[in-house]
């Protein structure tokens, strides 16, 4: 989970916990030590958040353990410029898939080329 391009010397992805759907009950059963048989070997994953992939506040062992869990991890995620993203959810919405939700954002760090001229500590921002 790395991107680079034009601009961009690296980028990570800032993922909000918070906004995460979950399936009613998922957390509570998680919170009480439930688990797929599975969620371990995706445990590795986790590793992850200590790189590119950062949460905007600590998650509790529930909310991580939803984010490895087979059976509700790997929806649809979409990626579009910040500026399409109210647009594409509410069409999303309107056709029905009331929880979908903005849960992040790619973040970009200004390239050596882009440091030397005004754009200097600007961030590009994707909404995932």
């Amino acid at each position: 989970v790395a991107a680079a391009g034009p601009g961009i010397a690296s980028a990570g992805v800032e993922l909000d916990g918070s906004v995460i759907p979950a399936l009613a009950g998922s957390l509570e059963l998680l919170e009480q030590g439930h688990a797929s048989s599975l969620a371990p070997s995706n445990a590795s994953a986790l590793a992850l958040l200590d790189g590119p992939i950062q949460l905007k506040a600590p998650p509790s062992a529930a909310q991580l353990a939803l984010l490895i869990d087979p059976q509700t991890c790997g929806p649809l995620l979409a990626a579009l410029p910040a500026e399409q993203a109210p647009a594409a959810l509410a069409a999303i919405r309107a056709a029905g898939f009331t929880e979908a939700a903005v849960i992040g954002r790619v973040l970009g760090s200004p390239s050596a080329a882009t440091a030397a001229d005004a754009s200097f500590g600007a961030a590009e921002t994707l909404d995932v």
